[in-house]
C-alpha cells in the first residue's frame, strides 16, 4: 500500500510541474531582461539620394535593445522624437530626418537577451525585393531545434518590424567577413515561411531541391 501511494504522488508531482511550465503567448516572452548601458548604441547619420538618415546601431553581440531616439538639428529644432522597434545585435535602426542631425539623445532604454537554449547565428540577405534571413549553426540543427530558432525569430520580427518572410536553415560555422557570400539557398537543410497575417510558421525540409512540409505552427500573436 506504502509503494502505492509513493507512485501515485509521484504521478501528482510530475503532472504538476509539466502543468506549470508558462506558455509563450506574447513576443516578449522569447526574451529575459539584461544589463546594458548607453555606450551599447551609437549614433550615425548620413546622405542617401539627397535625403538625410539617422542611424542607431546596437554594437552588442547578444543584446536586444529598445528605446526612445531624439534627434535635433543645430538650431535645436526636433527632427525625430519616438520610440524605436527593438534592434537585434550587431544591427541598426534607420530613420529619415528633414535636415542635417546635429545632436541626439537616447533615452528609456531596455535590454534583453534572447531567450532560448540553441546557440545560433543570422544574417539577413535578398535578391532583389526577395528578402530572407540566414540561420546558421555548425553541426545544424534538429526538427525541434528548428521549430525553437523559428517561434524566437518570429518574436524578433514582430518586436523589430522586420518582417522576412523566408529563413533558411545551414549547417555552417558563421564566418562574418564572408558575410551573405557563404550561404547558397540550394546548400540550406530547411526553410521556414512565415504568414504574419494568420501567425503561421510552416517549416519544411529541403532534400534534393525539393520541399517537405514537416509541420505547421500557429503562432499566439
Amino acid at each position: 500500500m506504502k509503494k502505492i501511494l509513493i507512485i501515485l504522488l509521484l504521478a501528482i508531482m510530475l503532472v504538476g510541474c509539466s502543468g506549470s511550465k508558462e506558455k509563450k503567448t506574447t513576443a516578449l516572452d522569447y526574451f529575459k531582461t539584461a544589463e546594458g548601458t548607453q555606450e551599447d548604441v551609437n549614433g550615425t547619420y548620413g546622405l542617401y539620394n539627397d535625403k538625410y538618415f539617422f542611424y542607431i546601431d546596437n554594437i552588442t553581440d547578444d543584446k536586444y535593445i529598445t528605446l526612445h531616439l531624439k534627434v535635433t538639428d543645430i538650431d535645436d529644432n526636433n527632427l525625430f522624437d519616438d520610440n524605436l522597434n527593438m534592434i537585434r545585435p550587431g544591427f541598426y535602426a534607420a530613420r529619415a530626418v528633414d535636415d542635417e542631425p546635429s545632436l541626439y539623445y537616447t533615452t528609456d532604454l531596455d535590454y534583453y537577451n534572447l531567450d532560448i537554449s540553441i546557440d545560433y547565428d543570422y544574417n539577413y540577405d535578398g535578391v532583389g525585393t526577395d528578402l530572407f534571413t540566414n540561420i546558421t549553426k555548425n553541426g545544424g540543427f534538429t526538427i525541434l531545434e528548428v521549430e525553437e530558432v523559428a517561434k524566437a525569430e518570429y518574436a524578433i520580427a514582430i518586436l523589430s518590424n522586420i518582417l522576412d518572410t523566408n529563413y533558411y536553415y545551414y549547417d555552417i560555422a558563421y564566418d562574418k567577413e564572408a558575410g551573405n557570400a557563404q550561404f547558397d539557398r540550394e546548400d540550406a537543410n530547411y526553410k521556414v515561411a512565415v504568414d504574419y497575417d494568420n501567425k503561421t510558421i510552416t517549416i519544411n525540409k529541403i532534400d534534393n531541391g525539393n520541399l517537405k512540409e514537416e509541420k505547421t505552427i500557429t503562432m499566439p500573436f
